[in-house]
């Protein structure tokens, strides 16, 4: 194997740790009060920043306010 393609392995997420972001994301939303199905799709949204989110959410905002300021 070469070394550049050593690199990229490295670099690149595997879908192991894809799905265990995915899962944290989705947990964490779901913990500030969204449903189900919101969660999972604000999850794989990357755009979309969990603490962002949580900030606004403590600081009063209703989760769907926050998450239509943050998209």
């Amino acid at each position: 194997m070469t070394e550049m393609m050593e690199e990229r392995l490295v670099d690149e997420p595997t879908r192991d740790e894809e799905a265990a972001v995915f899962a944290w994301r989705e947990l964490q939303f779901r913990g500030l009060g969204f449903t189900a199905e919101y969660a999972a799709a604000l999850a794989c949204c990357s755009d979309v920043d969990y603490h962002d989110v949580a900030r606004l959410v403590r600081l009063g905002a209703s989760v769907e306010l926050a998450a239509r300021i943050l998209r």
